[in-house]
């Protein structure tokens, strides 16, 4: 999400889509828990256990960057499902009374967030709902559909078959579930301000979650038959172990980012330049890096030196009109290089010379061959473009903004990078930006 941009706003846009999938899930739960309440043989110590840790992993969510996840909790939910615990007579639960039993569970988990204030109403049914949605799949692929007059679950533990088959029908049980689940939570909120960076980088660690997910409920529900109780436990704490380092990394990430943002606003303070120029200049730099083919962990620096584009602006003793850099002279262009190399050190190292390359012109490339990196081109284009605008996205202002640019190509400017400037700004989705 763009620095500085509330999550409220979103949250609070994906409320009456939450709003519905809670009232659905609410019915669908009750629906079931009339037509099969949950039996005696539900009060097993695994299913007592299971729904506990249901609940607890509500508890410890984890924010991937736009949305939340509680890999426990989908664990134990999965666990719920897959194991083959009996119920009365030999027989094992019907996929209803689980399905009651995980609506149970979750209502307690969020009577429990509620009372520890962790969370909003869109924020904490949201994930809850589309949580149970995917344990409501699950039971029913695992529980209510027959094979041959037998379900998954009754024809997956049949004594003949190979445990390879047990174990791929399970994880596509988990796989479906976790998908579901996405889905769901996807369709409840949808972001427009996620950058495409943060979405990338998103995907990458929902698969991995997914991945964790979908193979250690059924690990459980292969092992319970041999070890019991035990089983819960043994599989659940390497997902915990995951948990935990995830937050951690979040953690992180989101100190780096505070500081990053902190350091873009400095030269707005200093030279009284121009608000969110930064912000503008990240997202719009990312979007024409994409465009030209660099890679997610590449665009994350092209993000990174855009947030710290005008930093060196700090080294100049007599600061620029409006922090503008597009009439700058050399000797300033020589000062706020030397000034952010030695910030983006500190704050970015990654980044330095990509940010003190930033405000570089093009022409040195080919008249004394220095290489110019290509997140530095592009924010040079970007920047400028920016200055010109200033954020506005009219046609007229946009057409003087490009003829300016144009001007420059090849000698200021790189013309690859207008080129793809322009194909952007002039498609009707990207104004705005």
């Amino acid at each position: 999400m763009s620095p500085g941009v509330s999550t409220a706003e979103p949250w609070r846009a994906s409320a009456p889509r939450a709003s519905l999938a809670a009232a659905a899930a609410l019915v669908l739960l009750a629906a079931c828990l009339v037509l099969d309440p949950p039996s005696d043989s539900l009060r097993s110590p695994f299913v007592v256990a299971a729904g506990a840790a249901v609940v607890i992993g509500e508890l410890v969510p984890v924010h991937a960057l736009t949305r939340w996840s509680a890999p426990l909790s989908s664990v134990s939910i999965l666990a719920l499902v897959l194991t083959p615990a009996l119920g009365e007579a030999n027989q094992l639960a019907s996929a209803t009374s689980i399905v009651g039993m995980i609506g149970l569970c979750l209502l307690a988990a969020a009577g429990l967030t509620a009372l520890a204030g962790q969370a909003g109403w869109a924020e904490q049914v949201g994930p809850l709902a589309a949580r149970f949605f995917g344990g409501v799949v699950a039971a029913f692929l695992g529980r209510g559909v027959s094979i041959g007059g037998r379900n998954l679950l009754e024809w997956t533990f049949a004594t003949d078959r190979p445990l390879w088959a047990l174990a791929l029908s399970l994880v596509a049980v988990g796989a479906v579930a976790w998908g579901v689940e996405r889905g769901v939570y996807t369709l409840i909120w949808e972001s427009p301000d996620v950058r495409p960076t943060q979405t990338g980088r998103t995907r990458r660690l929902d698969s991995a979650i997914g991945l964790a997910v979908a193979t250690s409920a059924p690990l459980i529900a292969l092992s319970f038959p041999e070890v019991g109780l035990a089983a819960l436990p043994l599989y659940l704490l390497p997902v915990a172990v995951v948990l935990v380092t995830l937050r951690r990394y979040f953690g992180v990430q989101r100190t780096r980012r505070q500081t990053l943002q902190l350091l873009a606003r400095l030269p707005q303070v200093a030279a009284q330049g121009r608000p969110d120029h930064p912000v503008r200049v990240a997202d719009l730099s990312v979007r024409v890096a994409l465009e030209m083919g660099v890679s997610g962990a590449d665009a994350e620096v092209v993000e990174q030196v855009a947030m710290l584009h005008d930093v060196g602006q700090l080294g100049l003793p007599v600061p620029l009109e409006h922090g503008m850099t597009l009439h700058a002279s050399e000797p300033q262009v020589a000062a706020m290089a030397a000034s952010g190399r030695r910030i983006a050190a500190v704050a970015s190292p990654d980044a330095a010379e990509e940010v003190a390359a930033v405000h570089t012109p093009y022409r040195r490339s080919h008249e004394l061959g220095e290489e110019i990196p290509l997140a530095s081109r592009i924010i040079h284009v970007v920047s400028a473009y920016d200055d010109l605008t200033e954020g506005a996205t009219s046609d007229r202002i946009i057409d003087l903004a490009l003829e300016r640019l144009h001007l420059g190509l090849g000698y200021e400017y790189d013309p690859e990078v207008v080129e793809v400037l322009e194909r952007l700004v002039r498609q009707p989705t990207t104004k705005g930006w």
